[in-house]
């Protein structure tokens, strides 16, 4: 086996240590990948995926605001599929900033 980490697996160690939360080594249990004080992340690594289309419209439309409002805005991005809960979608570190202010880590 390579000591290289797999990209997945680094994923998972930067969310872990960045939001302050422990990486769950038990795989194939239906257990999260990372666990925090208040949540539970599944980290997914791919080679592409759709959802980075609508992120660069959203990271795009936040400089035209942002100029507007005269104040920094952090973009979110909320994407539904039919029949489906509506999800959210931010930067990690603004998590990570927005998790600290609440004390969520």
């Amino acid at each position: 086996m390579s000591s290289v980490d797999k990209p997945w697996k680094q994923l998972e160690r930067q969310v872990a240590k960045i939001l302050e939360s422990k990486r769950v080594l038990r795989k194939g249990d239906q257990v999260a990948d990372v666990v925090g004080r208040h949540w539970c992340a599944e980290c997914k690594y791919r080679a592409s995926m759709s959802v980075y289309k609508w992120w660069r419209q959203a990271t795009d439309n936040i400089k035209v605001h942002a100029k507007e409002e005269k104040r920094d805005l952090a973009p979110v991005l909320v994407v539904r599929e039919k029949g489906k809960e509506a999800l959210v979608v931010i930067r990690l570190r603004d998590w990570q900033e927005m998790s600290k202010k609440l004390e969520l880590i």
